[in-house]
């Protein structure tokens, strides 16, 4: 047989070959897809219902609601893209394989394109760490106008002799960053020191946890998740123990630290994480990541009260703080938004009370998502914590904390 018809005949092998094996792959993919839409869904243990924060705490100030742009085709087509890309989340941890195929897919889409940098909104770090850098700057006007509310609550605070802290959550992407962006410039870190001046200005006490990593020489990216913008378990609990310090040495408050209560295990759950970033390139050019979670090996006791999941429950740290079932479901979709299952995620209104310890103080937190990992911890240090999230709690918020009463509040953002 002449060479040029061996290879014709090999050529031909190879392509029967891949065709088969495409074939056999699409349907090994269809038996998981229906397998895992056949998996038996658990029910939630519990239902939102709506909360008229308005009536329970009446604003005597009408607040005009931002308008709400209507997206454009341009952007529906980029979202309706983005669902697709994201496709088999919840059955690909099942694929024979899974983790040799999405290793080929990972390395094949590292000679197709450069994930590094995935549209205007990520970029990633050589240690592999995924940031969003501030591609614009903010000016001290616009940070004037967004602290103005803390000014007026401040002075409400003062005078009830109730001391105000803002404990800004240092940004995932660290100060030294600036020389691995591959040409793209960040004012990331030139916006917060804007803002830290204008607090000043305006006499408010907080904290830059930026100076506490290095003065403490943290590793600052591992505090956070690599695909995922919030800080960990770990990083959270950490913070929770700086707060305190600062309370009690700026306030003289008597807050026990997080650390003195006795020993933490850690408990793992795999691939639970896979957050923005991560979801935009899909698993085939990143890995989920584990959420582990430290939890008390110490008696523990709490009462939670969630208003809009109509729940009130009374149990230890990991009963009353983790939804497990969420954690799980995350993990059953290839990993997701496990980190969202700690605290039942972003709700506009939850109070804590310390069962096992009513003499400390009475703590009221305007947060937003990165309290999740600091805000269980905290409440071990507390008699009672009440928890804001001012993108969901519409009501009045100086009429909810005259009715708390509380001995410090504080703003996490």
């Amino acid at each position: 047989m002449k060479k040029e018809n061996v290879v014709f005949v090999i050529a031909n092998a190879g392509v029967f070959l891949l065709l088969m094996l495409c074939l056999f792959g699409a349907r090994l993919f269809r038996e998981k897809i229906r397998q895992a839409e056949n998996r038996e869904k658990k029910p939630a243990t519990y239902t939102v219902v709506a909360v008229d924060w308005k009536s329970l705490y009446p604003d005597d100030t009408e607040k005009t609601a931002p308008a709400v742009e209507t997206p454009s085709k341009l952007e529906r087509i980029k979202e309706q893209l983005l669902k697709i890309g994201t496709t088999g989340e919840r059955w690909i941890k099942d694929v024979y394989k899974y983790e040799e195929i999405s290793t080929a897919g990972r390395a094949v889409s590292a000679l197709l394109s450069d994930v590094t940098i995935f549209s205007d909104d990520f970029t990633r770090l050589p240690d592999g760490y995924w940031i969003s850098p501030a591609t614009s700057p903010q000016s001290t006007e616009a940070y004037e106008a967004d602290m103005e509310e803390y000014r007026l609550l401040k002075e409400h605070l003062e005078a009830q002799g109730i001391p105000f802290l803002y404990c800004d959550v240092a940004p995932k992407e660290c100060v030294e960053d600036a020389a691995k962006l591959r040409g793209i410039t960040s004012y990331t870190h030139e916006n917060m020191d804007r803002l830290y001046a204008v607090l000043s200005s305006y006499g408010i006490d907080h904290i830059d946890f930026r100076t506490k990593i290095h003065g403490e020489g943290l590793d600052h990216h591992g505090l956070y998740y690599k695909t995922d913008h919030h800080w960990t378990c770990q990083a959270g609990f950490w913070a929770t123990s700086v707060i305190e310090q600062e309370i009690r040495e700026r306030y003289g408050i008597d807050i026990q630290d997080v650390n003195s209560f006795g020993a933490y295990s850690v408990k793992t759950y795999h691939n639970a994480i896979f957050g923005a970033p991560g979801k935009q390139v899909t698993h085939f050019a990143e890995q989920a990541e584990d959420l582990d979670i430290l939890l008390p090996e110490f008696e523990t006791e709490f009462r939670i009260e969630i208003p809009d999941y109509s729940m009130d429950r009374t149990g230890s740290f990991e009963d009353v703080f983790i939804d497990e079932q969420g954690i799980l479901n995350a993990m059953d979709e290839g990993g997701g938004y496990g980190y969202e299952q700690i605290l039942f995620g972003n709700r506009p209104y939850v109070k804590i009370t310390n069962l096992k310890d009513a003499s400390g103080p009475r703590v009221l937190m305007i947060r937003n998502s990165f309290a999740l990992v600091v805000a269980p911890y905290l409440a071990e240090s507390c008699s009672e914590l009440l928890l804001l999230d001012m993108r969901f709690f519409n009501g009045n918020v100086t009429a909810c904390i005259d009715e708390f009463s509380p001995d410090i509040v504080l703003v996490m953002k």
